[in-house]
């Protein structure tokens, strides 16, 4: 149990120093689920909150990464990144890329 919480812990710190050298601001997901709680500018509450690793996700395909592209950025396989990428649309109700990234503008997640 204890290793698995030190696993995320480290996992959120090299997730964190890796958004900050890409450029990226970086928010702690305990403030990425209060902002998304409070809802976007419009008045709609999101449901559903994206994880740390999958607002990463957001980023690399709102700049035109393709699947295996940000598999090879994160070290990951293509289908764990083709399962965020499920994930986001879902939690955002977005069905295509540029839904997405009038979303990602819309809350200032780019």
């Amino acid at each position: 149990m204890a290793s698995s919480v030190n696993e995320k812990i480290w996992g959120e710190i090299y997730n964190a120093v890796e958004m900050i050298l890409m450029g990226y601001s970086f928010f702690p997901s305990e403030t990425l689920n209060f902002i998304n709680h409070l809802g976007s500018g419009k008045g709609m509450a999101v449901d559903m909150p994206l994880s740390n690793r999958e607002v990463t996700v957001l980023r690399y395909l709102a700049n035109g990464l393709s699947n295996k592209e940000i598999a090879e950025q994160l070290l990951l396989s293509n289908k764990t990144i083709s399962a965020h990428k499920s994930n986001i649309y879902s939690k955002l109700g977005v069905q295509s890329i540029v839904e997405l990234i009038d979303y990602a503008k819309a809350h200032e997640l780019l």
